[in-house]
C-alpha cells in the first residue's frame, strides 16, 4: 500500500491508497507525487463538501450571538486545547459548518456524516455540550481514509472503543469547566450513565490493568494510562498492545513509546 501523510491532507491523518506495485494493472498505480497531491485535494474537497452538507431535519445554529453557536465554539476550543495538551501530532480542524444539530429524539440513519458530526440538541445545555465534546474529540483523534477499488471512500479506524473511552475520560475534565460556566444551563441532575461511555471506559481500564500487571516493575499505572491515551489519539495503539502480550524489558518499552 502507498501511505501518505501530506500537508495538504487536512481532515485525516493519512490515506491508504491503491497498491503502488500493481503488476496486473499498472495503470492503477499511484506513485507519482503530482497524482498523490491531486488525490489528497480530492479527499479534502470530498470531506468538506460531505461534512458541511445540511441534513434533512437539521436545526439552524442561529446568529453569531446565539447560545448554540457559543456552546459549539466553546466545545471546539476546549477539544483543540486538550489535543495540544495531550500531544496530538496533528490537529484536525473541525469548524462550525461540520457540526450538525438535530432535535432531541430525532431519528437519523447515522450519528455521523463523512467528515461531519451529528449531535442531538438536548434541552439541557450540559448534556448537549458533553455529548458534542465527546464526538468532536473522537473526530479530532486519529483517522484514515481508504480509496476502495470501486472508487468508494471508507474510514479506517484504529481502536474505536479506545477512542470512545478516551473521549469519555476527557469529557469528565471538560465537565468541570462546564459546571462553572454560566453559559451552560443545567436542567437535569448529572447522571454518569447518561453522560459518559462507561462500557468503553471499562474496556480501556481492563486493558490498562492487564498491561500494568505485566509491566508494573517498569511503569507506574498513571504513566501507562497517559501513554495509552496518546497512542490512541495518534493511531499508535497497535505498538502499545505489544506490552499486553509479553513482559518486556526497558529497552523494548522505550522503543514502543518513541
Amino acid at each position: 500500500m502507498v501511505r501518505g501523510e501530506n500537508p495538504v491532507l487536512k481532515y485525516h491523518d493519512e490515506a491508504v491508497l491503491r497498491d503502488s506495485n500493481n503488476s496486473e494493472d499498472p495503470e492503477k498505480n499511484i506513485s507519482d507525487k503530482a497524482m498523490l497531491e491531486c488525490l489528497y485535494a480530492f479527499l479534502n474537497n470530498f470531506t468538506k463538501n460531505n461534512g458541511e452538507k445540511v441534513l434533512p431535519g437539521e436545526l439552524d445554529k442561529g446568529e453569531d450571538s446565539s447560545k448554540e453557536k457559543k456552546i459549539v465554539e466553546t466545545v471546539l476550543s476546549a477539544v483543540t486545547e486538550q489535543m495540544i495538551s495531550l500531544e496530538r501530532n496533528k490537529i484536525i480542524n473541525v469548524t462550525l459548518p461540520f457540526i450538525h444539530l438535530v432535535p432531541e429524539g430525532f431519528v437519523h440513519k447515522s450519528d455521523s456524516v463523512f467528515g461531519g458530526i451529528v449531535v442531538e440538541r438536548t434541552a439541557d445545555d450540559v448534556i448537549f455540550a458533553i455529548k458534542l465534546f465527546q464526538k468532536v474529540f473522537e473526530r479530532m483523534s486519529y483517522s484514515a481514509v481508504k480509496v476502495l477499488d470501486d472508487r468508494q471512500i471508507a474510514y479506517i479506524d484504529v481502536g474505536n472503543s479506545f477512542k470512545e473511552a478516551v473521549a469519555s475520560f476527557q469529557s469528565r475534565e471538560f465537565l468541570k469547566e462546564v459546571i462553572e460556566n454560566p453559559l451552560f444551563e443545567k436542567k437535569e441532575e448529572i447522571v454518569e450513565e447518561k453522560l459518559f461511555n462507561l462500557g468503553a471506559e471499562k474496556v480501556f481500564n481492563d486493558e490498562l490493568d492487564n498491561l500494568w500487571e505485566r509491566n508494573e516493575k517498569i511503569f507506574p499505572r498513571e504513566k501507562l494510562f497517559q501513554n495509552m491515551v496518546e497512542a490512541t489519539i495518534n493511531g499508535r495503539i497497535v505498538p502499545m498492545m505489544v506490552l499486553r502480550d509479553r513482559i518486556v524489558d526497558l529497552n523494548d518499552a522505550q522503543r514502543c513509546f518513541r
